[in-house]
């Protein structure tokens, strides 16, 4: 009995989508869901349109972040979680600063840029999805590294990047523990961009950039959804710049190699001499014992 109760919903589920799939209607509402729910033409639109915007960001960091620290091993020492509480007090402004991005391009720009509408007249196939998201997943990762890069350079690093590299040995809630400016720089700023070298379906840049958003806190969480062992920047500073994987890491030359660690160490050393702040040192300290051990 209690096995069917559970596949109650699964049921339910089957049979609305059965439904769904027979209507043609609601083929197309569902195909032009995310023109029709961020309609800005009012201010009231707008409003309205920015509340689920900041909705879905809140959701993503909070819920998922929240998940992978739950589920992490790491000890949850007075010391992590002090941490953690100013990851996520620099986080709730940075993602302040990104709802206010993204609402302001979606009302003011994104209508004027040269794609926008382009499904409308143009087929949706399952060849347009495969370039969406390879084109997606380049442009952003390109645009990822090279502004990453450039937030390395001396007055920004000061400046601004130190923010989020005062957490070492970071957890998902770092992902957004950015200095407000590079949370838009290398957020929604990046993603927004690719709409303009390729015509590219609302639905898809949703799904993309809350995927993104996903994957960032897993690599921050520094455990199997690492994929480009971005624990090692936050170690080394200058190593490991890429978003998704490491190929401009590999063609450029700044991919982590343990052989380099003597030279990584130097480079560590002359990036705290432009922070000289205790708790970075500290945690620096701690986070070149763990990746000693796993060396």
């Amino acid at each position: 009995m209690v096995s069917i109760v559970k596949r109650i919903p699964f049921f339910i589920a089957f049979i609305v989508s059965l439904c769904i799939s027979q209507s043609v209607e609601a083929q197309i509402r569902i195909k032009n869901a995310a023109d029709t729910l961020l309609d800005m033409d009012t201010v009231d639109e707008f409003a309205i349109s920015t509340s689920f915007i900041t909705l879905g960001y809140v959701m993503l960091y909070f819920c998922v972040s929240g998940l992978l620290e739950y589920t992490n091993p790491t000890p949850k020492t007075p010391k992590r979680m002090k941490w953690i509480k100013k990851e996520i007090r620099l986080g709730v402004f940075a993602l302040i600063a990104d709802v206010t991005y993204a609402g302001l391009w979606l009302w003011l720009v994104d209508r004027h840029t040269p794609y926008y509408g382009y499904y409308n007249t143009h087929e949706f196939t399952a060849w347009s999805l495969l370039m969406n998201v390879l084109t997606y997943l380049f442009v952003f990762d390109t645009w990822f590294y090279w502004t990453h890069r450039f937030l390395h350079q001396k007055w920004w690093w000061k400046n601004v990047h130190v923010v989020h590299h005062k957490f070492m040995k970071p957890s998902a809630f770092a992902q957004d523990a950015v200095h407000p400016f590079e949370a838009v720089f290398q957020g929604p700023m990046g993603h927004h961009l690719v709409s303009l070298v390729y015509p590219m379906h609302p639905i898809v840049m949703a799904v993309m950039g809350a995927g993104t958003a996903i994957y960032a806190s897993a690599a921050h969480d520094g455990r199997a959804g690492d994929l480009n062992d971005h624990n090692k920047h936050h170690t080394f500073m200058n190593v490991n710049f890429g978003l998704y994987w490491g190929v401009w890491d590999y063609i450029c030359g700044t991919r982590y190699d343990a052989k380099k660690r003597p030279a990584y160490k130097k480079i560590q050393e002359e990036y705290e001499k432009l922070t000289p702040n205790q708790d970075l040192i500290d945690g620096g300290v701690d986070a070149l014992e763990c990746v000693d051990k796993q060396d």
